[in-house]
């Protein structure tokens, strides 16, 4: 129970950002870069650029939002 409060609290702090911070959403579900990136097909290294303030393609924020936040394609 405590996990999903946790997630919801998350989701709410992250939709209310004008831009998706994916670290700190990984780090809120507790995921190793590989289990969090390998859900949206995005590698290992190419998550991290985008954790170190590269810029993220439409299409991956998209599914970030889909797989993790639950929204509406």
């Amino acid at each position: 129970m405590q996990d999903a409060c946790n997630l919801v609290s998350l989701t709410v702090q992250v939709r209310t950002m004008k831009r998706i911070d994916p670290f700190k959403l990984r780090k809120g579900l507790g995921l190793n870069q590989s289990e969090f990136w390998g859900r949206l097909a995005v590698t290992q290294s190419g998550g991290s650029r985008y954790e170190n303030g590269r810029r993220m393609p439409g299409p991956v924020r998209k599914l970030l939002g889909i797989v993790y936040l639950k929204e509406r394609p």
